[in-house]
C-alpha cells in the first residue's frame, strides 16, 4: 500500500540517486520538483555547456531529458526500485539561449519491468520561456535482489 510517507522517501531517494552521479555535479543540474510521476531539472547556462559561448549543445538538452524522465518514472515505483535508462530521444525545436534550462518529465506507463515519460525543456530567461525540446524515455525497472 502506497502511503504519503512511503512516496516521499521513493521521491527522496529518486533525487539523491541523481545527485550523487558525477556528471550531474558536473552540469550543476538539480531536481528542483518532484511528484507522483512528474519531475523537474534544471540546469544553469554556463558558456562551458555552449557552442559559440550561447547556445546550449544538443546533447545537454538531452542529458535533461534523460534525467527528468527517468526520475518522473522512478517517482511511481516502491522504496529501494530503481529505472535505468534503456533509450531516450530528443527532438530540438528552437535554440537553447538563455540563463537555465527546465525539463519536466510525465511518467506516461510504469509496469513491473518498464517505464516511459515525455519530457519538454524549456529555457528561461528572467520569467520568460522558449519549448527548446521534447523528448522521451525508456527505462528498465530494476529491483533489489
Amino acid at each position: 500500500m502506497k502511503n504519503g510517507v512511503f512516496m516521499a522517501k521513493q521521491r527522496q531517494q529518486a533525487v539523491d540517486a541523481v545527485h550523487s552521479h558525477p556528471v550531474v555535479k558536473l552540469l550543476g543540474l538539480r531536481v528542483t520538483d518532484i511528484g507522483y510521476g512528474i519531475a523537474t531539472v534544471e540546469c544553469p547556462v554556463r558558456p562551458e555547456i555552449t557552442v559559440e559561448g550561447h547556445v546550449v549543445q544538443g546533447a545537454i538538452v538531452g542529458v535533461l531529458v534523460d534525467y527528468a524522465g527517468i526520475v518522473a518514472a522512478m517517482s511511481t515505483l516502491d522504496e529501494g526500485v530503481g529505472v535505468v535508462t534503456v533509450s531516450y530521444s530528443v527532438t530540438n525545436v528552437a535554440p537553447a539561449i538563455g540563463e537555465r534550462l527546465i525539463a519536466v518529465g510525465r511518467a506516461v506507463s510504469v509496469t513491473r519491468n518498464l517505464g516511459t515519460s515525455q519530457v519538454e525543456v524549456h529555457v528561461w530567461t528572467g520569467d520568460r520561456s522558449t519549448l527548446v525540446a521534447i523528448g522521451s524515455t525508456t527505462g528498465r525497472v530494476i529491483r533489489p535482489s
